[in-house]
Order: C-alpha cells, then sequence, then structure tokens
C-alpha cells in the first residue's frame, strides 16, 4: 500500500495535536514499520482509549480482512490490558469522495457487536476537512471527533517538514506534569524520623505493647479524651505499637508520602497528613472504645488525597500509578475489615480527612478556596 507523502504529513502532525493537545501517547505495543502501526492511548480511570490511522484501502477490502485487521490488533492489545475497558478510535483518511463508500459497514458492525469490540470509525476527507464518524457504538467521552473537526484547518499552516512524536510526546509530558521532579521530601523524612524517634523514647520508659505505657505517652483513649486530653487525637498518630506496626507504617509513609508532598508542596502535605490523622482519630474516638494508636489514619489520608488528585488530574494519575493505588486501598479495607484488632474507624476516617483537606486545600500553587468562589 502506497501512501503519499502529504498524507503522511498530515497523520503526523494530527498525531503531534492527540499528543500535544489531548494527552495521548505512544503504546508500543508492536513493531513499528510504517505510520499505521502507531497506535496512541489514553488511560481515565478504568478506561483505556486507542487512536491509529488505517489506511484508506481499507474501505474497500473484504469483510473477511477487514474483521482480520480489527481482530488481532484487539486481541493483541487487550492480553495486556486484562480486566479494563477498552475503546478503540480508526481514523482513515481518504482523497476521493468515491472512498467514501463502505460497502461492508453492515456487516463489520454487526460482528463488532457480537465480538464486544467498542470501535469509533472516523473518516477524513482532505481536500474538504470534512470529518464525519460512520460507526461507533459507543460514547465518545473523549469528543475525538469534533477534537479533529477543530485543530484539522491548522494543519496547512503548520510549517514543520518532520515531526518527531518521541520528543514531542517528552515534552507534553514535561510541560502537563507527568514528570514529578526527585526532590527531597523533607516532611516525609522529618515525620518518619518522629515516628521513629518517639517509639524509641516509649521504648526506653517502657514497652510500645503495654497499653498502660502508650496510654501514659498519648494513645488514644475515650475516657481521657472525654475528661479534656483532646491532644491526644494528634500524639497518637506519633505512636506504634510493636516494631512491625512501626515498619509498616513508615515504609508506607514513604512510598505515598514523597509524590503527595511534590502534588501539594510541602505546607499543604503537613496539613493533609496531620488533618487526616485528626479525622481517623476523632473516627476512632465516636465509633470505637478501644485503646488505639498509630499513623495508619494519617497515611490512609495520604491514599484520599491521592484520590482528589485522580479527580483532578486523571490522565496523570492513570498514568503513573494505574489502578495501583486503588487496589492497594480496597486490598487495606479489606483486611481492615477482616482483622479485629485494626482500628477500620480510623482508616476510613483517615481516608475521608484526607479527601476533604484535598479539596478545600487544592494542588501545588492553587489558591486555598480561591478556585471555588468565581
Amino acid at each position: 500500500m502506497e501512501v503519499a507523502k502529504v498524507n503522511i504529513r498530515y497523520i503526523s502532525i494530527l498525531m503531534k495535536y492527540f499528543i500535544e493537545k489531548k494527552e495521548f501517547f505512544l503504546y508500543p505495543y508492536k513493531e513499528i514499520k510504517s505510520i499505521f502501526d502507531i497506535v496512541l492511548q489514553k488511560q481515565i480511570w478504568f478506561s483505556h482509549f486507542f487512536v491509529d490511522f488505517v489506511h484508506e484501502d481499507f474501505l474497500k477490502e473484504s469483510i473477511d480482512y477487514q474483521k482480520s485487521i480489527i481482530y488481532n490488533q484487539h486481541t493483541e492489545i487487550k492480553l495486556k490490558n486484562k480486566f479494563k475497558k477498552l475503546f478503540f478510535y480508526k481514523i482513515i483518511l481518504i482523497e476521493d469522495t468515491n472512498d467514501y463508500a463502505f460497502k461492508n459497514l453492515e456487516k463489520l458492525a454487526s460482528w463488532l457487536d457480537k465480538e464486544r469490540i467498542h470501535i469509533n470509525i472516523i473518516i477524513v476527507h482532505i481536500p474538504s476537512n470534512t470529518i464525519s464518524s460512520i460507526f461507533s457504538n459507543f460514547e465518545d467521552k473523549e469528543a475525538l471527533t469534533n477534537f479533529i473537526y477543530k485543530n484539522i484547518k491548522y494543519i496547512q499552516y503548520e510549517s514543520i517538514e518532520e515531526v518527531n512524536l518521541l520528543e514531542i510526546e517528552k515534552m507534553t509530558k514535561e510541560k502537563k506534569g507527568y514528570y514529578f521532579e526527585h526532590k527531597k521530601a523533607y516532611f516525609t523524612t522529618i515525620f518518619m524520623i518522629l515516628n521513629i524517634l518517639y517509639f524509641l523514647f516509649i521504648s526506653m520508659k517502657g514497652s510500645t505493647t503495654n497499653i498502660y505505657t502508650i496510654i501514659q505517652y498519648g494513645a488514644k483513649y475515650n475516657p481521657l479524651i472525654a475528661a479534656g486530653e483532646y491532644y491526644r487525637l494528634i500524639t497518637n498518630i506519633f505512636i506504634h505499637i510493636g516494631i512491625l506496626h512501626l515498619t509498616l507504617n513508615t515504609y508506607a509513609l514513604k512510598i505515598l508520602g514523597k509524590d503527595i508532598e511534590y502534588m501539594y508542596g510541602s505546607l499543604k502535605f503537613v496539613l493533609i497528613y496531620l488533618l487526616a490523622g485528626i479525622f481517623g482519630s476523632l473516627a476512632s474516638f465516636l465509633f470505637s472504645n478501644a485503646v488505639s494508636a498509630g499513623a495508619s489514619g494519617a497515611i490512609f489520608g495520604l491514599m484520599g488525597a491521592y484520590l482528589y488528585f485522580g479527580i483532578r488530574r486523571p490522565a496523570i494519575f492513570s498514568a503513573r500509578y494505574g489502578m495501583n493505588i486503588i487496589t492497594l486501598l480496597i486490598i487495606n479495607i479489606i483486611f481492615g475489615l477482616t482483622n479485629s484488632n485494626i482500628d477500620n474507624f480510623a482508616h476510613i476516617g483517615g481516608l475521608i480527612g484526607g479527601f476533604l483537606t484535598s479539596y478545600a486545600l487544592g494542588l501545588k500553587g492553587e489558591k486555598i478556596f480561591n478556585r471555588y468562589s468565581k
């Protein structure tokens, strides 16, 4: 299949627009021999969207050929994305309106529905800049048909002769914030050190597994809080019951804290961590009479901050973490519900507190509350 140079340039610039403006990035699922082997991908939570360009001869081929092209691509990509919703956009550039006829469309549509392959076939008529979706069996949530229509008119004004998609992707990710700077997370480290120092201090005074010792040094104990010792809502965040408890929470803080401190900035990170811990303590105080201590509520609050970031920056969240944070959260909640020794109220309270605090404070560089006052 021969492709005119003008078409290659046309496709390359459209891909450039997809990367820069819609944040669709290169998806290397097979060897690239021509521009038609390039696939762009974007993930939003559980949904994965794929874009590729199809040679115009595809419209003239037999139904069996069309099925094989679509099925083979879908199967290869599905193997790498099990249990995820996949949506495919196939864009076909044509120069002759006679090629617009798609004699197998009805048969292909029936087959696609039977195979449960979600696809949107978009025709772009180059001479007239006309765009039409000739078949789609899913809602175009990314509004790509409209996106192409709005941007296609700018292609003729592009002066670049060669499009380096890898470089464009790298620059776009840097500009949009996909890469986090590897700066030291000072306050994450400070909280880790405080946890360790307080653990050592209590260990020298008695035992961190002794209920009377941890109550003496600030654990959550309802009768004393009710009597006015409200400081326990904070001090219990820095107390850990045994070395395993300290190790697990310190490791979780290290893993989760550094990115949150970058996303929100150091001051907001401190507020999220402490307020989430207090929310967790309050929830435990209200719904559980057990003596408890630990940073788990604050750490669940960091997960709440991740969730808020995912709502505000879903493409970056999905690209960086996929569903790992969600999976980790679900596992911890299920584990907590099946273990009577875990303070689930503190966990859930911390999660809610972290999310609400993140919502109130906003991401790094955003003014507190101001973005909601317009």
